[in-house]
């Protein structure tokens, strides 16, 4: 089946910010070059934007703006860690488009064209200010396509012999029911209130007592209604990490129907049921997320296998002409992007984003 590729640059780039004592950069520089192909400055700008815009959407707000690529991380401001990554995502991508025939991937006549009048619908809707700050050229822009459009198809071809058979036992997902008797709690007017020492007492003995009436209840969540508390649901592994370990601890040596006695956290008292020892929906949702899991294993190994084989000369220096901290980029959210069908695969950079639209 088929899956709809996010356009690059299916939206309108808008300049948000220009600080003044930007460094004139050259198109033609040479960034990094791949097997004797030459990645310039151009078309690392043109990603980067791109990116960059994506990530200040997502975390500008709450990470300081644009001083967000100024902050520190082990040794590296978050400008130079961002550059780095782009620029081994654009190495792969070249690496990929390299090895395409090794697995009969090629874009046909149909996804040519449809690449040309995205960049070209793309070209037409932006000022010629906004196309020169983001290097935004058609020879850019339906380069960058491309190499996203090859490298989702490569990353299906490259996964397509991955095992998808994954048995219940091994995706096992049990089912609880809890209740929780917090040492938190937050009234109408959004005010924490924090249970006080001498009051967990009083707390623990409230649990102990429902715990005692669910060991003869029929219905767990029944009681938990009767006595006005709620009973939520959960459904979990050895391996889980949404629930509290020491929860998790007593909770997973259950057998189907039994009742915890009071479990302390350090957030509060439970009480749980387990309801299933295999619940089915949960299982197969966890069966998913192992072959995606196993396809993501089997892709990195070989692009690593094929960039230590690769011949690759970089010049991060070249960097310095492209600026996140001096040049700002957003996009304007009511704009929906179009999309270029490419056939199978994913692409690295927007797949999560497309999954949550769809």
């Amino acid at each position: 089946m088929k899956k709809r590729l996010v356009a690059l640059i299916g939206v309108v780039l808008m300049i948000a910010t220009v600080v003044s004592g930007c460094v004139k950069m050259d198109p033609e520089q040479t960034l990094a070059t791949v097997g004797g192909v030459d990645i310039k400055l151009d078309l690392a700008n043109f990603y980067a934007r791109y990116q960059q815009s994506q990530i200040e959407e997502m975390f500008g707000s709450y990470m300081g703006g644009a001083d967000m690529w100024k902050q520190d991380i082990e040794g590296q401001n978050y400008e130079e860690l961002t550059q780095e990554s782009i620029l081994d995502t654009l190495i792969l991508m070249h690496i990929l488009e390299a090895r395409q025939d090794e697995f009969g991937v090629s874009l046909s006549e149909k996804e040519t064209d449809e690449i040309a009048e995205v960049a070209q619908a793309f070209l037409e809707a932006n000022g010629e200010e906004e196309k020169a700050v983001i290097s935004a050229t058609r020879e850019t822009v339906e380069r960058m396509l491309t190499l996203t459009a090859i490298e989702a198809k490569m990353r299906a071809a490259m996964t397509a012999d991955v095992d998808t058979n994954v048995s219940d036992k091994e995706a096992a997902q049990k089912k609880i029911e809890y209740v929780a008797f917090l040492f938190t709690s937050t009234d109408e007017e959004g005010v924490t209130k924090v249970v006080e020492e001498d009051g967990k007492e009083a707390l623990r003995e409230e649990a102990q007592k429902f715990a005692e009436e669910a060991k003869e209840a029929k219905n767990f969540a029944g009681l938990a209604r009767e006595r006005s508390y709620t009973a939520q649901e959960a459904t979990f592994d050895s391996e889980s990490t949404h629930i509290d370990v020491t929860l998790l601890a007593e909770v997973d040596e259950l057998k189907e129907g039994d009742i915890t006695g009071v479990v302390e956290t350090e957030d509060g008292y439970y009480v749980a049921k387990l309801i299933s020892l295999l619940d089915r929906e949960a299982t197969d949702e966890r069966k998913e997320t192992i072959i995606v899991e196993r396809k993501n294993e089997a892709y990195q190994e070989l692009s690593e296998q094929w960039r230590e084989e690769a011949s690759i000369e970089r010049d991060d220096t070249a960097w310095k002409a492209i600026s996140f901290i001096r040049q700002g980029v957003v996009r304007p959210v009511e704009e929906e992007p179009e999309a270029v069908d490419v056939g199978e695969g994913t692409n690295t950079e927007m797949e999560a984003a497309e999954s949550e639209s769809e």
